[in-house]
């Protein structure tokens, strides 16, 4: 038995080899080996042990930190996309006694990733599934970064930007969620000023699309009061701001986000119901999506906020960490999964590479 189990070990491994030893060129024209950076920070990101010594072993000695962490992220985007890259970010973010110096920059290099996937796209057919290959963390750095990228290289404003990406496939992404992340785009890109950046979803030619669009303006809002900073029109003497005075047509998006607001700034005592009777000076039809946004057992109407198919949130990015940012933020985050899956367990198909290791750490 221990004989035909180390038969089954040495073909696996062999496979293994083979499939590596190959040159493969990637999007970026890059032509990786078995040895080559992206094979290696691949493997350090699957180490459930000495991970730290794993990514540090990966820069020489005389490499600027910065310089090396690009390189890294990079690497893995090449290898595996932006997800990787973003999932690396958290480990280097995460490790105790690095040469790494990521914790201040975090945001910097999340929209490092996001930049770097765009500059690898080849034709503008897989725009909005790259685009939506980003995560959340690091207060949406990798999408800013990939949006500000296009939108620098083009020339685009930031309306043209967005309909470029969101209406760049017809694969199975989901048009609703690019545009709720554009949503977030036109706050960020707005300075997070309200009145600017809700007449650019007014803009979108399909209105089908333009409340997914509001509800990530208010989310971003709600985002960056969370994380320490400020954004006009909310305020702690008028809980309800600004739901209470934008117009009719934007009240749902702020109201679903809004309980989040009150959640975060009013909850002192522990006691939630207390903080969801503030909805109930809001309009009649809002006080439930209001209550139920204060309880965290609802939130935007985005389709694909992580959870389940009536779009439940949780709070927090998917480090399990606050990200941080070079705005005044870094507390908390909600999160809305752009795959539409939830965070707490991998959902993404595991990559041949990592099959074959778990297989091989099987049989060992």
């Amino acid at each position: 038995m221990m004989f035909k189990r180390r038969l089954m070990l040495l073909s696996l491994i062999t496979g293994l080899v083979l499939l590596v030893a190959g040159t493969t060129v990637y999007a970026h024209g890059e032509e990786e080996t078995h040895d080559s950076l992206g094979y290696k920070v691949e493997t350090c990101s699957v180490l459930s042990s000495e991970k730290e010594d794993c990514y540090t072993g990966l820069c020489d000695e005389n490499t600027d930190d910065n310089v090396c962490v690009e390189d890294i992220l990079g690497a893995a985007v090449t290898v595996s996309g932006s997800g990787l890259a973003i999932e690396v970010l958290n480990d280097l973010d995460l490790l105790s006694n690095s040469d790494f110096s990521v914790s201040s920059d975090t945001n910097s290099f999340a929209r490092y990733i996001g930049a770097y996937a765009y500059n690898g796209i080849e034709g503008d057919g897989t725009l909005r599934e790259v685009f939506l290959e980003c995560k959340t963390d690091f207060h949406y750095g990798c999408y800013y970064g990939f949006f500000d990228a296009a939108m620098t290289g083009r020339r685009l404003t930031a309306l043209e930007t967005a309909l470029t990406i969101c209406n760049s496939s017809s694969g199975e992404s989901s048009e609703e969620m690019c545009y709720h992340v554009m949503g977030h785009m036109f706050m960020k890109s707005n300075g997070h000023d309200l009145n600017e950046a809700l007449p650019v979803c007014n803009s979108l030619p399909d209105a089908d699309f333009q409340p997914d669009c509001w509800d990530g303006i208010f989310m971003e809002a709600v985002n960056k009061i969370a994380a320490g900073g400020t954004v006009e029109g909310w305020s702690n003497k008028e809980p309800l701001s600004p739901c209470t005075e934008v117009d009719d047509q934007y009240q749902e998006a702020c109201y679903s986000n809004q309980g989040e607001y009150l959640r975060e700034n009013f909850e002192s005592s522990g006691n939630l119901s207390l903080v969801a009777n503030m909805c109930n000076s809001a309009p009649e039809e809002y006080i439930e999506t209001c209550r139920q946004a204060v309880m965290g057992t609802s939130g935007s109407h985005d389709p694909s906020s992580s959870g389940d198919a009536d779009g439940k949130m949780k709070i927090i990015d998917s480090s399990g960490q606050p990200g941080n940012d070079s705005e005044p933020e870094g507390q908390m985050e909600k999160s809305d999964d752009p795959q539409g899956q939830g965070e707490e367990e991998e959902t993404e198909e595991k990559s041949w590479f990592r099959k074959l290791i778990d297989a091989i750490f099987f049989f060992i």
